[in-house]
């Protein structure tokens, strides 16, 4: 797999302990470290992979259908780094995420 450009999507949800994503995402930068964690509980989507930030917030997940190609890959121990490319969004907009995920 060659590197992916994607949107991280769910960025409107809060998380289960009541953070507001977008909060988390406003406080960004274009530098900021994330990361890819797999969401074993998920019972929605078996293949869910969360984007969090270095202490573990979640920001939202990677879109159903990319989670089902990368998904199993983590689960054998692959390793993916993923960086923010663009941040979207603010005064009075919806805040997003556009993320590259890389092997």
């Amino acid at each position: 797999m060659m590197g992916i450009h994607a949107k991280i999507v769910g960025v409107t949800y809060d998380n289960p302990d009541g953070i507001n994503r977008q909060d988390i995402i406003s406080s960004l930068k274009s530098n900021s470290p994330i990361f890819l964690k797999r969401d074993y509980a998920n019972i929605y989507d078996p293949n869910a992979i969360k984007v969090v930030d270095r202490g573990g917030v979640q920001l939202g997940f990677i879109s159903k259908e990319l989670a089902s190609q990368i998904a199993p890959q983590m689960d054998s121990g692959k390793k993916f780094s993923v960086s923010i490319t663009g941040l979207t969004g603010g005064n009075g907009y919806t805040r997003g995420v556009n993320i590259y995920i890389n092997d």
